[in-house]
């Protein structure tokens, strides 16, 4: 069966630049500690944020996967996704009240409704699209818990309110995973789904490098700086030869793996962000800054390995791997804890973890890379 090849439109692109402010703005939740550490309604709110606007990205991203051919509509509700996007960002903030939950709840909402609109646009004009009412039905569900959210929010149901939202986003998560009998995999174009999150991952890691501006002096540079940007460029590095080159993207597939599996990626990107930030300050919980490096690089690193079945065929892999990936993390952390009194120290052990894992992958990379690559490598 010929696998089905996709355009990334630039438009696309345009939209993937809301998301990603979007979720640069969930950062804003943790830039604030209590005692040195984050507060368990900080971590949750957290959660929660990047959750759902992860979601509303990867709800317009399998609908533009599968049935969009950018006619009017599909422009214009992705216009108004976008707006609804924006407005979702700017009430994602540390205090929570219920202004704040009633724009959020709406905003998404919004976003839902643009989705199950196309939908529908979809079952009209290509008729027994049974694929197309699976995704209409999933929306609609979804929003109805949102809505029932947002109901509960105006007659003073708040703690209602709360839990029925919770409700949605964990649907929304759930739902991709139920495929139904007629779900013909055909209808993804897998590729096109691959370049789609390689690309928010490479903005998200971008708007990480900005973070870490800070720790850049003009007047002189310091052993925190270099290592900061080298960690972080090396993550991505692992990302790329784990998820670009050793995988086969022209293949025919669902694409649940890689979208769940990008969850974790873009949530642990952020949170080193995060836990970089936190250890330069000097009234930080080191313990904390040094379990939450650890976690972060321990989500990462199972996140863009757990894409291991979508190897191409001359790249072995097995569960070995993964004991790999722990025994690096594991050698970093030890070396986080020991020395965690001192910026450098949780610098060095996040700098180890990684290094390790990319040795491994570059030399896997490169072993198993066919003769005539590497020849033209060579050649050129």
């Amino acid at each position: 069966m010929a696998v089905r090849e996709k355009k990334v439109e630039l438009f696309e692109l345009f939209y993937d630049l809301v998301f990603v402010y979007a979720i640069s703005r969930v950062t804003l939740i943790l830039e604030e500690t209590v005692d040195g550490a984050f507060t368990f309604s900080q971590m949750l709110i957290y959660l929660i944020s990047t959750l759902t606007v992860f979601q509303a990205w990867v709800f317009m991203t399998n609908y533009i996967n599968r049935y969009c051919k950018w006619r009017w509509h599909d422009y214009l509700l992705l216009s108004i996704n976008m707006f609804a996007a924006i407005y979702l960002s700017q009430a994602i903030s540390t205090d929570w009240g219920v202004d704040n939950a009633r724009v959020f709840t709406f905003s998404m909402m919004i976003l839902v409704v643009t989705v199950l609109i196309l939908y529908v646009m979809e079952m009209i004009l290509e008729r027994d699209n049974v694929g197309a009412k699976h995704g209409a039905l999933s929306m609609g569900l979804i929003l109805v818990l949102f809505g029932a959210s947002l109901a509960a929010s105006y007659t003073h149901l708040d703690y209602e309110a709360f839990y029925l939202l919770i409700g949605a986003i964990v649907l929304g998560a759930i739902l991709p995973l139920v495929t139904p009998k007629f779900y013909d995999s055909g209808i993804v174009c897998f590729p096109h789904l691959v370049e789609r999150f390689e690309l928010l991952t490479i903005v998200t890691f971008g708007e990480g490098i900005v973070g870490m501006t800070r720790f850049f002096n003009i007047h002189h540079i310091t052993q925190v700086s270099w290592s900061v940007f080298i960690t972080v460029f090396l993550m991505f590095g692992c990302y790329v030869i784990q998820v670009h080159r050793l995988c086969n993207h022209h293949r025919d597939d669902t694409g649940k793996r890689l979208m769940f599996s990008h969850y974790f990626i873009i949530l642990a990107v952020n949170l080193v962000t995060v836990a970089y930030l936190l250890f330069s300050d000097p009234e930080s919980d080191r313990l904390f800054t040094a379990s939450l490096m650890t976690v972060s690089l321990l989500l990462f690193f199972v996140g863009i390995m757990s894409n291991s079945p979508y190897y191409d065929e001359r790249y072995p892999h097995s569960f070995k791997d993964y004991l790999v990936v722990l025994a690096f993390i594991a050698l970093g952390a030890f070396v986080m804890f020991t020395f965690m009194d001192t910026e450098r120290g949780i610098s060095a052990g996040a700098f180890i973890a990684v290094v390790g894992n990319l040795m491994v992958l570059s030399y896997r990379y490169i072993k198993y890379r066919p003769k005539k690559e590497q020849e033209a490598l060579h050649e050129g």
